[in-house]
């Protein structure tokens, strides 16, 4: 019983103080979650111990309620940390490309829009949640774990949806595309009419099998042509 009670407080104590860390991300001026591996760690190790405590017969009778207690409140914290990660995930995968990208926003207008919407609703929402960054009360906020798995995750995941659909339809018409990544096809489909902004795209495209492209620059500064004058193998 003495072992139980030991580690019951060493359990509480430490999430008493568990805090999460938050920095902005590049030029966005949104600030996102930090999950540490410490945090994750410990809401692994923590749970083990308590499910091992739950077995322990009449020995956790005294306890069993400060056991319960602690079960759903971790239980509940690694449930809402999962669809914190998953949403700050696709909201980083997809801010550039909705946000900066004419191309994508011109062929998926309604996508676009409703990433705005999700974006300003994201960056709100992290503006609140850095002023409380205490795991345990940041993940019994309702509102925060509402709109992250009811509101964010479903409308980012219809735009994740809708921009696979489109590149795969790119990549059908270009088997070449299926080289590169989407951050890629996007920033190639985006510059169809400035080939010296997608060097490094158009090399992937064809697996690295070439390393540089020359462009003839008299043509380029007397005419805005884009003639090629050599293209130099990787090997």
């Amino acid at each position: 019983e003495l072992k139980i009670e030991q580690t019951l407080n060493t359990i509480e104590a430490i999430w008493t103080s568990m805090t999460l860390e938050f920095s902005l991300y590049k030029d966005t001026g949104v600030k996102l979650v930090s999950v540490s591996d410490f945090v994750l760690d410990k809401l692994e190790e923590h749970t083990a111990q308590l499910q091992m405590m739950m077995g322990m017969g009449r020995f956790v009778e005294y306890f069993r309620s400060r056991v319960v207690k602690w079960q759903r409140e971790l239980s509940h914290v690694e449930s809402v940390l999962r669809t914190w990660v998953q949403v700050t995930g696709q909201w980083q995968a997809l801010e550039a490309i909705f946000l900066r990208s004419e191309e994508i926003r011109r062929q998926l207008p309604d996508d676009a829009s409703t990433f705005e919407q999700v974006h300003g609703d994201f960056a709100s929402l992290m503006v609140q949640a850095a002023l409380t960054p205490n795991v345990l009360k940041a993940c019994s906020n309702d509102e925060l774990a509402h709109l992250l798995s009811a509101k964010l995750l479903p409308r980012l995941e219809q735009c994740q949806r809708s921009l696979h659909h489109y590149l795969a339809h790119q990549r059908k018409k270009f088997p070449r595309f299926y080289f590169v990544a989407n951050d890629a096809l996007v920033h190639v489909l985006s510059n169809v009419t400035e080939p010296r902004a997608i060097v490094a795209e158009c090399c992937e495209c064809f697996n690295n099998t070439f390393s540089s492209i020359e462009f003839d620059e008299l043509a380029f500064k007397q005419k805005g042509t884009n003639a090629i004058l050599s293209i130099a193998s990787a090997t």
